[in-house]
This record gives structure tokens, sequence and C-alpha cells, in this order.
């Protein structure tokens, strides 16, 4: 009987942990870049382009060596590993 109660409680904890999911909303799109990169325009552009078009995604810019970047952008580039300019990661 005990055994029962306890997977009883079991499955309804799991059925109200799993039944809590949201539903997802957005892509994050990552674009690491810096004024002084040449390419980085492009990228800008390919990300605005899918802002234009109505994709659900959420861009971030993480700048590197220039007046727009911070400790935030800094600490995600080097979460990255990002050695080249401009990349762009989809949902890290």
């Amino acid at each position: 009987m005990k055994q029962i109660f306890q997977i009883s409680i079991f499955l309804l904890l799991t059925t109200y942990v799993f039944g809590q999911q949201v539903p997802r909303e957005m892509v994050i799109l990552e674009i690491g870049a810096g004024t002084w990169c040449t390419y980085c325009p492009g990228a800008a552009m390919g990300a605005d382009d899918l802002l234009a078009n109505g994709c659900s995604v959420a861009v971030v810019e993480n700048h590197n060596g220039d007046p727009f970047a911070n400790q935030y952008s800094n600490a995600r580039n080097s979460f990255y590993a990002i050695t080249g300019y401009p990349t762009a990661i989809f949902d890290g």
C-alpha cells in the first residue's frame, strides 16, 4: 500500500512539473561583433532581415574591443570562445 502511495505521489509531481512547460516563443540570436569589424554590418543586416520578415527572433549583439563592449558582452564572447568576428550563435 505504501508503494502505491509513493508511486501516485511521484506521478502527480511529474505531471505537475511537465504540465508547467511554457511553449517556446522566440529564438535567441547572439552576434559577436565590433565597430572595427569589416563584415559585422553584413551580419547585422542579416539579423535585421530576420526581424523585418516577422521571424520570432531576439537579437543580441555582443561587442568586443569598442565603446559598446561591456563586462557582460565580454563574458558572453569568452563563454562562446569567439575567435573570429562576426560570429552568429543561435540558441546558445
